[in-house]
């Protein structure tokens, strides 16, 4: 490099000589070059890619690394140049445009669709080409990409597990519906980009729009709208996604576009709306239903999948307030009955009494369908204010028992808001399958205050009577509506048949007594 250089006598402003001098440097060289772009996907400008999150512009930034991992960034540096080369033929898919400060420059795309692979690279005023060449780093590549086609697709509605892989082809009402419910469709547009063979899902899209046309007589779709064989609509609230109903029995083709692209004539979806039916094929409980435990009136909903002949399902045929999507097509019933009553049109359950035995509900399909299945069920009342609960307090309230065997059972109290006092309690069994052996405080009854209370009975075997009463301290500070407050020991005899065992409270006084 050549210098200017000037001789000055020290201590006055005064130039001696002036002349050049040639300077040889010896730097060291990079080792390294660094470039980095804040994406390697973009889309040519304009197109629509860019509706599915793929930028138009990026940036880029070139770095010189030197020994010791010393780093200069030169992405403006005059003497930086860019070269920008092409995979696949495709010309001028890119440009850069440097900055006049910064670290980066701009990435703008090409605007006439073009679409590939560019490759950057970097060569320098300052630096020798065979040696830039050599270096590690020195090239990245952009994807340039483009929409390449869009496709439609049309599958069951409502959904169900993997019906995306299913084809609607064929749209039918539903037989013993009343009134009359026919299937639907949900329609799905996907794209095609250049460089990807999986396509991306558009359905709820923005710029995603679909159009019926009429089907000519050789099954193709033509180019006439038609508007009279299905109606597109929301699924509803946030769900933008369209679904098709039927208007009236005939063919139907339907297309879709993406931002101005689309799908091309002979690609459309061809479906038929028939009158002929599909009937329930299986029926299968969606909620286990342990135990319908409650004040009597209370009240459990079955929830039933429903698989059709053609393999659609529906998945919730009824809500939790018993509203049914298939009215009519199914019917419900419990046995044995008395203990249970249930909707035959909803699988709505009512508690009536307690049951000894699992009560079993079961779905079936009305004539014509062949769908059946059915949910066991404890019904278990709770008391009610003020009265006395016998028994276990979920699922059966007394489990099968053997012969002349030992066994326990809860006596829960609900009190309401008030505090237990003193109590009378009645209990009568079935003497001629049970005997009393003790009684005990209940778990409630003896962790609390009332631990030191004294329990009192009086037992009539013959009549299957004992009365049961406490004494000793108030209990200022326990209440509940399943207050745990006796333990029964009883046995069962050499019967085979386990008869009755009920309570009834006799005195149940407030703690201010």
């Amino acid at each position: 490099a050549e210098l200017g250089v000037s001789w000055q006598a020290v201590g006055c402003n005064f130039t001696v000589a002036t002349g050049s001098l040639q300077v040889v440097p010896d730097l060291a060289e990079p080792i390294r070059i660094e470039i980095t772009t804040s994406s390697s996907r973009l889309a040519a400008y304009g197109n629509p890619s860019r509706r599915v999150g793929l930028p138009e512009t990026a940036t880029v930034k070139v770095t010189l690394v030197y020994p010791g991992n010393k780093k200069v960034v030169v992405t403006n540096d005059a003497r930086t140049k860019f070269v920008i080369t092409s995979k696949g033929g495709a010309a001028d898919l890119l440009f850069i445009e440097k900055k006049t400060s910064g670290d980066t420059a701009e990435i703008t795309t090409n605007t006439n669709n073009a679409f590939g692979v560019a490759t950057i690279t970097v060569e320098f005023d300052h630096i020798r080409k065979n040696l830039t060449d050599s270096l590690s780093g020195n090239g990245k590549d952009i994807n340039i990409v483009v929409v390449d086609s869009v496709s439609v697709k049309a599958t069951p509605y409502p959904t169900f597990s993997n019906s995306i892989n299913y084809e609607s082809r064929r749209l039918a009402p539903i037989l013993n519906t009343n009134p009359v419910v026919h299937q639907q469709t949900m329609l799905h547009l996907y794209l095609k980009l250049s460089d990807s063979n999986t396509p991306v899902n558009v359905d709820s899209h923005v710029q995603t729009s679909f159009q019926l046309y009429s089907v000519a007589s050789n099954g193709e779709s033509s180019n006439i709208e038609n508007n009279g064989v299905l109606k597109l609509g929301n699924v509803g609230g946030s769900d933008f996604r369209k679904i098709g109903s039927r208007i009236s029995a005939g063919k139907i083709a339907i297309g879709g576009t993406f931002d101005g692209i689309e799908v091309e004539q002979d690609a459309r979806w061809v479906l038929e709306v028939v009158d002929e039916t599909v009937s329930i094929k299986a029926l299968d409980s969606t909620r286990t239903i342990t135990s319908v435990h409650g004040l009597g009136g209370t009240q459990a909903q079955m929830k039933i999948k429903a698989t059709m002949s053609d393999n659609t399902v529906w998945n919730s045929v009824f809500t939790d307030a018993g509203v049914s999507s298939l009215p009519g097509a199914i019917t419900f019933s419990v046995s044995p009955t008395g203990f249970a009553a249930i909707n035959t049109q909803t699988g709505r359950i009512t508690l009536v009494q307690n049951s000894r035995e699992l009560i079993k509900a079961t779905a079936k399909a009305v004539s014509g369908g062949t769908g059946e299945d059915s949910e066991s069920f404890g019904t278990n009342l709770i008391p009610a204010l003020g009265d006395i609960d016998i028994g276990a307090a979920t699922g059966v309230p007394r489990s099968a028992l053997t012969k002349t065997k030992d066994f326990s059972v809860e006596v829960r109290v609900n009190t309401g808001s008030k505090y237990l006092g003193p109590f009378t309690i009645l209990i009568e069994y079935d003497a001629t399958s049970l005997d009393f052996v003790s009684v005990g405080k209940g778990t409630d009854l003896n962790n609390a205050n009332g631990g030191s209370a004294q329990l009192l009975h009086e037992l009539d075997r013959s009549k299957g009577e004992v009365k049961i009463t406490s004494i000793g301290p108030k209990l200022e500070s326990e209440r509940g509506s399943a207050y745990r407050l006796l333990t029964l020991n009883m046995k069962t005899l050499s019967k085979d048949t386990i008869g009755y065992m009920r309570g009834k409270v006799s005195v149940l006084a407030e703690n201010n007594v």
